[in-house]
């Protein structure tokens, strides 16, 4: 299988193919007429805000008129609901979306270990373009079909799910230094609630601009950006997890 990146990639990836794969050349970049080789191509623009999507538009639509029609396009960027099914109008290629989770301070391990993935599809019960099969298969973690919307919106949801987890930090670490508690303990116990889980955001700090991007674009769904301001901070993001 032939497979090329066209944007972003991981931090740290160079190094990783460096020292495990011998060709490490092959997936560090990429010539135009390699696009008619490859099976799969990832679209992974970075995405800061839902308002400009003009970077990704250019990378999918050069990507689409340079790769054989039968091959599929893989929109990683994280772009709002409708997005994806907009591109794919009037368009031959198979083109799906699939959730990044990346976290940038351990990009690799995200990479090489997710928990699932999340991908959308013009038609979810149908199978899924060999190549992006067998892509998926090597990572031996559940694989979640779904519409695009419904994995576009997905993506939004985790995020705010996260950014909600870093509000109510912030608001308990504030009670526990009122009251003379050890926010780290608490913490830890917090953690440990099954409910809850090890994993979940439990250091205080600020939303950075990928999670205030997504609690935009879902407050903006519901029509209720200007009821919640307080879940959106528009300062210098400083927390990163």
């Amino acid at each position: 299988m032939r497979l090329h990146f066209a944007g972003r990639q991981p931090n740290g990836l160079d190094s990783h193919l460096a020292e495990t794969m011998s060709r490490a050349a092959q997936l560090r970049g990429f010539e135009i007429s390699d696009l008619m080789l490859a099976e799969l191509v990832f679209v992974a623009v970075d995405v800061l805000d839902h308002g400009n999507l003009d970077e990704v538009l250019t990378c999918a639509k050069h990507v689409e008129q340079n790769c054989a029609k039968a091959h599929a396009i893989v929109i990683v960027s994280q772009v709002p609901p409708g997005f994806t099914r907009g591109f794919r109008d009037k368009r031959v290629v198979r083109i799906y979306y699939q959730v990044d989770t990346i976290i940038t301070s351990r990009a690799v391990e995200r990479v090489l270990r997710p928990e699932q993935f999340v991908v959308g599809c013009a038609d979810p019960a149908a199978p899924l373009p060999l190549a992006y099969q067998e892509y998926l298969a090597a990572h031996a973690c559940p694989v979640r079909q779904m519409s695009y919307e419904s994995a576009e919106l997905a993506k939004c949801a985790i995020n705010y799910f996260l950014a909600g987890q870093i509000k109510m930090s912030n608001s308990l670490a504030a009670a526990a230094a009122q009251v003379g508690a050890d926010w780290g303990d608490v913490a830890r116990a917090v953690g440990g609630d099954a409910r809850i889980g090890p994993h979940a955001y439990l250091r205080p700090g600020k939303t950075n601009q990928h999670l205030e991007r997504d609690l935009v674009t879902v407050l903006a769904l519901r029509g209720r950006a200007r009821e919640e301001p307080e879940l959106v901070d528009s300062g210098v993001p400083v927390f990163s997890p």
